[in-house]
This record gives structure tokens, sequence and C-alpha cells, in this order.
């Protein structure tokens, strides 16, 4: 049995659908959310719904480790692998599970993998370049329909004033803000505490 979406997970989940249905596919799309929501719950939701090869990227361990945690919660028949360090099982899995430096290293194997979807955490580290050579490399920039880059952020705005539109397009295709997610009650109120 696989966990049950909260309300707004489902509602993420069926912006994404929408917009890749629409006539002109939105093929790049973000979801912003913030920390403690549930984003890895919804990629793993989209995964699981569009049943294709994905690799799923991040830059910190945690991160991965989570992926593939929460990824087998909502998809527990999950062929998943990871491409981090030594680790290169990933390569021969459904669903890579891949640290951005790693997979850097070994884009002529992803290339030949033929993924579909690919999956950005903390998607405002797109812009950097080794992300943007992952998604030329693999064509996820190319608005083909067979090319799916949704990324996942709590934090869309950079400090650089380099955007995230020209990555991921439809700017955001689903948001939460803090507020309002407090005010549903799924998560508790901020208290600052000054030392």
């Amino acid at each position: 049995m696989s966990l049950k979406l909260r309300e707004y997970q489902q509602e993420a989940l069926n912006a994404v659908f929408t917009a890749l249905n629409k006539p002109e596919s939105q093929t790049r799309q973000l979801i912003v959310l913030p920390t403690g929501t549930g984003k890895t719950i919804i990629f793993g939701a989209i995964i699981k719904r569009m049943k294709t090869r994905t690799l799923v990227l991040a830059h910190r361990e945690e991160l991965l480790r989570q992926a593939a945690q929460k990824i087998k919660l909502v998809y527990p028949d999950a062929d998943t692998g990871f491409l981090q360090a030594q680790d290169l099982s990933g390569l021969k899995t459904e669903i890579c599970i891949a640290s951005v430096q790693t997979a850097v290293r070994h884009l002529k194997e992803l290339q030949a993998r033929g993924f579909e979807l690919c999956i950005c955490d903390e998607a405002h580290h797109a812009v950097a370049s080794s992300y943007i050579s992952i998604f030329e490399a693999l064509d996820f920039l190319k608005d083909i329909k067979t090319r799916v880059l949704i990324g996942f952020t709590a934090t869309p705005y950079r400090n650089d004033k380099l955007g995230l539109k020209h990555i991921f397009g439809n700017i955001p295709v689903f948001e939460r803000s803090i507020a309002a997610m407090t005010e549903a009650g799924y998560l508790c109120k901020s208290r600052g505490i000054e030392i």
C-alpha cells in the first residue's frame, strides 16, 4: 500500500499533468512549497504516475537518501539506484537518484539511458553550470514532449539575480507560501527567539 497524498500534494500533482496535457505542453516546470510540506512525496507520486525512466538530481547525500526513502513510501515497487561517488547502481535501474557532481562525470552513460523525466530537487541551484550541462546533455532544456523537467524548491528567488525562468519556463506551475501552509494547519506558527 502506498502513502495517501495530502490535498495540496494532490493539487500539485494535478497541476503538473494539466500543464503537460495542454496543447502547448509545458515540459519544464517548477513547484514551490515551503520546507516540511512534502515536496519529495510529490515527486515520488509524479514518478509513480509517469512510470518512465527517471533521473532525480540532488546536491547533498542526505537529499539523495531522503529521495529514495520517500519515493519508496509512495511507490513501493519503484526500481531505484544511486549514482553517487562509487555507487553506480543507478545506471542500471529505472529510477536513478544522482548527485549532481557524479552525474556530470557520467554524462555519456546517462545519455545512453534515455531518461524521459528529470526531477531536480533544490531547483534554485539549477542555474549552476553543472546542472545545465546535465540538462543539455540529456535534452531536458529542449521543449520535447518526451523530456519532462520538474524542479522543486522552497526558495525560487536567487540573490545573484539569475532567474529560473530560462530553465523551468512557467514559474511556478504550483506554489503555496509559508503563510498559506501555516494557515491551513500543515506548518506550525513560527516563533522568533532573540539570542
